[in-house]
This record gives structure tokens, sequence and C-alpha cells, in this order.
């Protein structure tokens, strides 16, 4: 079992890890046992919704020591560590510091807090709901085992899944009520909201929060309820779309920021699944017309051109595909022409979610080829060697081009692939017609496109 240590109230003989002083807008610390190694940089990350926002770094001394010299006072979830390992934090105004022990890799199984309320409830709850995952495992794998006419064993495994699920609800309530003014508590009862609203309809999710909250754009709360804004408008075309998101940018905007950081992510889902008018109608609006409240940033202007050009019902760009098996490069326009449908499957030859979709994908192929489909792969790979393996191993029946160049391919940056798996459908034309999440999206699509 992997060592996870959260001591609470605990005195340490030994110097302090990390020390996060709100009033003295000071961070410094030191790492043990090569958490990081000295020499490299130690980052703090902002939480935006799914994204995590680099704001300083600092260098770690030969004893692991490191300073960082901004001041940081916007309270909210933050990140520390480097770019592949880190641990989760509450920067809290309330708090004038806050103490953590980080004791090897990877640190979010290494860390002890040793001052700030706010860190020891949130990484209480973290072991708890690690500990009720582990538990939940168990009973699905026994569960597997048993004779699905053993209704006796059958009931004694719900009954302790609902054991584990009733501890961890009533450790959360526990750590909750500890201090209901807490950030930690804000945002358990803010989610809690949400939740109970999305049955209720829109006008309760917009009742739900205060939209000019700053410090929940720092949590996932803030994105996950412009998402059920979206989801509960109805009926789900581009007009309805627009006005939904007319009305988060309308109540957000008493706040710059939470303003600022609503126009960007409307605009993100909007680019990466459609419909373009969307988008088309929060660029006039919101970034060229009269509501834009804050300029663009370089970031977002180029995320909209980049995203246009590859939204549904667009003319898809006709990029050279380079095929390493036979040395030929092909434009994806010609290849396209004779065929109603075409599906351009962005993967990595070490993708695991990549190969979970090409079993499928074989199998679509097979069965719409006749009525139509074309199938092209695409790899973001920069191993020849690798590129060729992937195919013959996982028999891939369609053809696969790569520019060897990963994620600085021209095909990918050409349609925002800002993933993968990533699946694009194209029309006779090279207009755009869909991008199905899955392989069980395309087939749903495919039935109805290719009867």
């Amino acid at each position: 079992m992997a060592h996870f240590l959260i001591r609470i109230g605990a005195a340490l003989s030994m110097p302090i890890c990390l020390v996060l002083d709100a009033r003295a807008q000071q961070l410094s610390g030191t790492c043990l046992n090569d958490a990081i190694q000295p020499g490299r940089h130690i980052v703090l990350y902002e939480t935006r919704g799914p994204e995590r926002i680099p704001i300083d770094s600092a260098r770690l001394g030969r004893n692991g020591r490191f300073t960082f010299k901004q001041a940081f006072h916007r309270t909210g979830y933050y990140r520390l560590g480097t770019a592949d390992d880190q641990i989760d934090l509450i920067l809290c105004d309330r708090e004038p510091s806050v103490e953590v022990l980080l004791e090897g890799k990877p640190l979010q199984e290494h860390i002890t807090v040793v001052a700030s309320e706010e860190n020891k409830r949130l990484w209480e709850y973290k072991l708890a709901s690690r500990d009720a995952q582990e538990s939940t495992q168990r009973i699905a794998r026994t569960r597997q085992t048993l004779d699905p006419r053993d209704i006796d064993a059958l009931q004694r495994l719900v009954v302790e899944e609902d054991g584990v699920n009733e501890r961890l609800n009533a450790t959360l309530r526990r750590l909750v009520m500890q201090d209901q003014r807490s950030y930690f508590a804000k945002v358990v009862v803010a989610d809690r909201r949400l939740m109970n609203a999305l049955a209720v309809g829109p006008q309760a999710v917009r009742d739900s929060m205060d939209w000019t909250d700053g410090s929940l754009v720092r949590s996932m709360i803030y994105a996950k309820a412009i998402m059920a804004i979206l989801q509960a408008a109805t009926p789900a075309n581009a007009a309805t779309l627009a006005a939904a998101s007319d009305s988060v940018l309308f109540w957000a905007a008493g706040d710059t920021a939470c303003w600022s950081f609503a126009r960007a992510q409307l605009i993100e889902i909007f680019s990466t699944y459609g419909p373009s008018e969307v988008v088309q109608h929060l660029v006039d609006h919101y970034i060229a017309g009269p509501g834009a409240l804050t300029a663009a940033d370089g970031e977002l202007r180029a995320l909209v051109a980049a995203q246009l050009k590859s939204a549904v019902g667009a003319l898809a760009p006709d990029v050279e595909l380079p095929s390493p098996i036979n040395g030929q490069t092909d434009r994806l326009l010609e290849l396209v022409q004779p065929y109603p449908c075409t599906v351009l499957f962005f993967y990595s030859s070490t993708c695991d979610h990549c190969h979970a979709e090409m079993p499928p994908l074989n199998s679509l192929h097979e069965r719409f080829a006749r009525k139509g489909l074309s199938i092209i792969g695409i790899a973001i790979d920069d191993d020849e060697a690798l590129f060729r393996s992937n195919i013959a191993e996982r028999g891939l029946k369609f053809p696969c081009y790569s520019e060897l160049r990963a994620w600085g391919s021209p095909a990918a940056k050409a349609f925002a692939v800002q993933a993968t798996p990533w699946l694009i459908v194209l029309d006779r034309e090279g207009r755009i017609v869909a991008k199905p999440a899955n392989s069980r999206e395309l087939e749903e699509l495919l039935t109805r496109l290719l009867p």
C-alpha cells in the first residue's frame, strides 16, 4: 500500500517543510527525501476551473529550502509541486500560515499537514475518500467472484458498500461543521446546492450559487455550474445555448474576474463541441462588441481563431498527411472526396484510451465501409518504429498517417486537437459534421448518417 501520512495537530522535531503565510505574503519551506530534488523549481499553480495556471516558482537550494517572493492572497484552491507531481492546497486570507511537510514521491501520498485548519480538513477528507475508494473497489472485485444466485452474499456486499459511503459522508459532514465559515465548507456546500438544483431546473441552478464570488472560480464549482446551465437549456439549439450563455455572463458581470472566466469557459466549450454559431455570437458580443467588460488576452483570441477554423460546420483545413508506411504524402480533402463520410481519428501509439477505441473503430470500419465510411488514423507520434508496431499489434484496418512530430503535428494544430483520442467526422466536401466524444457516440451518428 502506498505511504500516505497526515498528522493533525502534531508537532515536528524537524524543520518545517512548507510555510504559506498570507499576512507576511511569503511562501517558503523545505522538501525532504528528494520529494523534489535540490536545484529544481517548485511551482505554485492557481486553480481556475479545470485549469492549473502557474503563477510563481522558486528554486530549491542544496538543503531543499525554497522561498517565494510574490504575494499570494486570493482565497481558493491551489496546487504546489512540479509539472507532473503536485499537491492540492487551500490558501485562505483567514489563516496566517500553512505548514506542510513533503516527505517523498508522489507528493499527494507523502504529505503531512502541520498547521492550517483548512488544509487539515482538506487532507483528512482526501485520505477518507481514498480509503473509501479502495473499499469500494475491493467490494466490486468480490462481487465479480460470487455466484449470481447467492442473494445473501450479494446483499451483504450492498450493505457493506452503503456503510462505506455513509462513513465517508459522515466524515464530510463533521469536517464542514468544524467551521462553517471555512473555504472548505463553502465549496462543499456550494457543490451540494448545485447538485440538488440540477433536478429542479435552470432557475434553481442560477439561484444555487453566487456568480460574483471570485473564490469559487478557484475551484471546480464555477465551471460545473456553467455546464449545468448549458445542459438545462432546452431545446439544445444555437439560439437557446446563446441565450443561456448571455444569462451566465449577465449574472457574473458584478465581478470582472468571474465574468472573464465565464467568457473563456463558454468560448472553449462551444469551440470544442459546437455549435459554431454560439462561438461567433460570443465573439461578436463579448470580445469585439460592446458587451466586452474586459479585453480578451492573446491566448483567448488565438483559441477563438483556431477553434472557429475547426468548428462543426466549418470546412476542414486541407492538411498534408504523410505516411511513414509508404513514404507518400496525401492531401486530406482529396482523401475524403470519394466517401460520403470520413472519420479522422487522432491518437497516440502510447495512449491507453486510444488503444481502447481501436477495436470498436475496426468494427465500425468493417460494418460501414460498404455504405461509404472511411476512417483515417492520424498519429501524434514521434517514433516511427512505435508507430508501425502499434498498427501491427492492434491490427488497425484503416490507413494511418503521422508527421512524426508528436504534439508539434501540423494536422493536430490545424484541427485544434486538445487531447487523444480525438474524433472528427467530415462529409464528402470536407465539411466538419460532428466531433463525437468516443466510438459509442460515433456509432450512433453513423447509424443515422449511413443507414
